[in-house]
């Protein structure tokens, strides 16, 4: 037992450092303005959900208000993109600090997450789960806005749902 535990030391001592395979070619690049531009020239900022539409030809997707954050933005982050790259429909402004993930339910109902992320966040927001009809319309708060918790009726950073049918 000895005399393997010896071997394998010498051998692991004798090989070189591992390091990153980073050697294949990328085909890919980014390419600004061609797909999905939004409204008033806006950036797209931190992408940080999307979820297929039950139409099954549009997806769902959560932006961070072209930026990593949306306290104090005037912008939607919830946006419905066609497979053109138009976009459909936003709506959302004023409701987020930190949108994380989206879950869209049997019924097309958009569940969104309000996780708050690592910046300074105001009172009164965050920590919740919204639930959207598909033209935008706020039909229920789950949690409540701007209180952390780990109760039957608060969430603390919640990053994800999952409806159950």
């Amino acid at each position: 037992m000895i005399r393997w535990a010896t071997v394998l030391t010498a051998v692991i001592l004798a090989a070189p450092p591992a390091e990153a395979q980073m050697t294949a070619p990328n085909p890919y690049r980014r390419v600004e303005g061609v797909f999905a531009p939004l409204p008033n020239s806006r950036a797209w900022g931190a992408t940080s959900a999307v979820y297929p539409a039950r139409d099954g030809k549009s997806l769902w997707v959560g932006e961070r208000c072209s930026a990593n954050l949306c306290v104090g933005s005037p912008y939607d982050p919830i946006f419905q993109i066609d497979t053109d790259g138009r976009i459909l429909r936003h709506f959302g402004a004023g409701l987020f600090a930190w949108p994380h993930s989206i879950y869209v339910d049997a019924a097309g109902d958009i569940w969104v997450t309000d996780a708050v992320g690592y910046a300074p966040v105001p009172p009164g927001i965050g920590h919740v789960i919204y639930k959207f009809s598909p033209d935008g319309r706020l039909l229920m708060t789950l949690g409540k806005k701007g209180v952390a918790g780990k109760t039957k009726d608060t969430f603390n950073k919640p990053s994800a749902i999952v409806v159950a049918a």
